[in-house]
């Protein structure tokens, strides 16, 4: 294979041409037998991507000779090519969201790319969201002029349109919340019980969605559990700040339960809306 020396920590790509197009494509990527990386199907060919950035430093990754594929599914891999790719440089993204049917002046759109960061421009939040049960928890990481990182999913709220998102080389902001919201870089096939965003009702929120694709570079929600999937998925803000303000300043472990985010202070349970759970 190529000399990829000197390509640590690069946003170059090392792809492993795969042969078995029949079988799910690996989930990860074990190196010489000592380096696991996580690789992604990019789906519109047969090889499997695999960041070079996470590689560690100091890892000698010369002419590395050994690839070992893994997936959940039973089946073989035939590698029949690795080579080197560096992925075109970030660019400006502009984005025209959608106005809030209830809020004039108020917008939303999502976000996702898994490998570049961008600064937020004026006018622009970003938040996370957490499923609980049939809603979306959100909680803001990000004001304008501050840089989301790269591979999550965000929820853009803004007072502007259309906008521009810029790559950054800043630090990021941290995503403390649990983040439900997934994302893709390329068109893929719709999963089941799915949800985009939306606002047929009149509300902004994540609307079950039934088209055969999803749109690279967006986030999306798939619904889990025992429950009837809803026609909508509503958005709270701020819904745990009710107990964090009456519990003062006494630590809070916040966990996902069956789907439901539930909010422990002394060993008490709440669920996001302040209610004891008992």
């Amino acid at each position: 294979m190529d000399n990829i020396e000197g390509c640590v920590g690069e946003y170059w790509y090392l792809k492993a041409e795969i042969r078995n197009p029949g079988y799910e494509y690996p989930t990860s990527v074990t190196m010489s037998g000592e380096l696991g990386i996580e690789g992604h199907d990019p789906h519109e060919t047969n090889y499997v991507v695999i960041d070079l950035t996470a590689v560690p430093d100091g890892f000698d990754i010369t002419n590395v000779d050994a690839l070992v594929l893994q997936s959940a599914v039973t089946g073989s891999f035939t590698v029949s090519r690795i080579f080197l790719e560096k992925p075109a440089p970030a660019e400006d993204v502009n984005i025209t969201p959608n106005v809030d049917p209830d809020h004039a002046g108020v917008y939303y759109s999502t976000f996702f790319d898994s490998a570049n960061k961008y600064a937020l421009p004026a006018g622009v939040e970003a938040y996370v969201a957490t499923r609980d049960g049939a809603n979306l928890l959100l909680s803001k990481i990000a004001d304008a002029g501050q840089t989301i990182p790269a591979d999550n999913a965000v929820i853009l709220k803004s007072s502007v349109t259309p906008f521009t998102l810029t790559p950054s080389d800043a630090e990021t902001v941290p995503v403390n919340a649990i983040n439900s919201l997934k994302g893709t870089d390329v068109a893929i096939a719709t999963p089941a019980n799915c949800y985009v965003l939306g606002g047929a009702d009149g509300v902004v929120g994540f609307y079950k969605y039934s088209g055969t694709n999803l749109n690279p570079h967006k986030a999306y929600v798939v619904f889990s559990g025992s429950n009837q999937a809803p026609r909508r998925m509503p958005f709270i803000f701020d819904a745990a700040t009710g107990v964090e303000n009456v519990q003062g300043n006494v630590q809070s472990t916040k966990v996902l339960r069956d789907g439901q985010l539930i909010i422990i202070r002394n060993g008490v349970e709440y669920n996001a809306n302040g209610m004891m759970v008992k």
